[in-house]
């Protein structure tokens, strides 16, 4: 194995003298990088991306048989997201609200069926999803359901959430006293 590497050294030292040693450039070796030049703002991908996200709260839910545990929540941008409720499966709804007011909903599956190579279809008591919810304003509580009433809903405060992320960023439109985002 160490013979072969410095095989390979060699190799490689004799093919990039010879590569210098041309008759234009004895010897020359030059580096010679593209102009720079400005990307267009409508094909650049940072705005493009930044453009299609939003304020989102995620959560992170563990469903263990009928109890519900928000295991974590953070504020991010996120892109916004197109709600894909299918008919007949197991379904995660949030709703955000601030008051009595929704300012943000959410879908995810709910893996309750799972495959398992050598045992066929387990039905899972224990799962976690994870669930962005695109805000428009900020949240006080965010309610869980089930759409088949596998699991009670539940009601949780996300305040302390919203009010670490505001200290943190006060100037995002979330967290701005007077933008439609933080009435």
């Amino acid at each position: 194995m160490i013979a072969m590497v410095r095989i390979f050294a060699v190799l490689t030292v004799a093919v990039s003298v010879a590569a210098c040693a041309g008759p234009e450039g004895a010897g020359k070796r030059t580096d010679k990088t593209s102009e720079m030049r400005a990307v267009p703002p409508d094909s650049d991908l940072v705005n493009l991306t930044a453009g299609e996200a939003q304020s989102a709260l995620v959560l992170t839910i563990v469903i263990d048989d009928n109890e519900v545990t928000v295991q974590r929540t953070r504020v991010m941008r996120a892109p916004r997201s197109r709600s894909r409720q299918r008919d007949g499966t197991d379904q995660v709804l949030l709703k955000a609200y601030r008051g009595d007011t929704v300012v943000g909903t959410a879908t995810a599956s709910d893996p309750v069926i799972n495959i398992q190579e050598g045992v066929g279809l387990v039905e899972l008591s224990q799962r976690t999803v994870t669930v962005a919810v695109p805000l428009d304003a900020a949240p006080d509580t965010v309610e869980i359901v089930s759409s088949r009433n596998r699991f009670a809903t539940e009601r949780v405060s996300v305040a302390g959430t919203i009010a670490e992320h505001c200290r943190a960023y006060p100037r995002v439109p979330l967290c701005r006293k007077g933008t439609k985002a933080s009435q």
